[in-house]
């Protein structure tokens, strides 16, 4: 026969095991730190960033294009890849997404923070990398990182 205390301490102990796999969920890092990027974009052809970056959950990539010469917006695709650095097209898939729906890309103006929703974490890729376009040739930067912490602006996605 139990005893009352013998019963309150395997009810602890069932409780404590059951929550165990979410602790150790949540202490598995997202990579949110935002790293810069400077390219020398094209009108005409999307250039893509060949280091990509390890996306550890399937949060929205936070993006913001912080400097341009003459651009006021530029074109992103969301890639997903398994290769660092990246030295093709070839090694690319375009994940991004707008409710679920496969999408080309999705327009940021700069200065803005945005959340670019994608399916890189979800099709099994365990890197993430960005392709950008602008209006004209043009020198473009901005931060991004792989995992967003947060909630920014929708794109608009086309």
């Amino acid at each position: 026969m139990m005893t009352k205390t013998k019963k309150k301490i395997a009810s602890i102990l069932v409780a404590a095991t059951m929550l165990c796999p979410m602790c150790v969920a949540s202490v598995s890092a997202a990579n949110t730190t935002d790293v810069a990027w400077s390219m020398t974009s094209s009108a005409v052809d999307f250039k893509y960033l060949s280091a990509s970056r390890a996306k550890t959950n399937s949060s929205a990539v936070y993006f913001r294009m912080t400097g341009s010469n003459s651009s006021s917006y530029v074109n992103v695709k969301v890639l997903g890849t398994n290769v660092n650095p990246v030295t093709s097209w070839s090694q690319l898939t375009n994940c991004t997404v707008k409710n679920g729906v496969a999408k080309n890309y999705a327009k940021c103006n700069k200065g803005t923070k945005y959340s670019l929703h994608s399916t890189v974490y979800e099709d099994g890729f365990s890197r993430v990398t960005l392709a950008m376009r602008t209006p004209s040739n043009d020198t473009i930067s901005g931060v991004w990182s792989a995992d967003s912490s947060g909630t920014y602006n929708e794109a608009t996605y086309y």
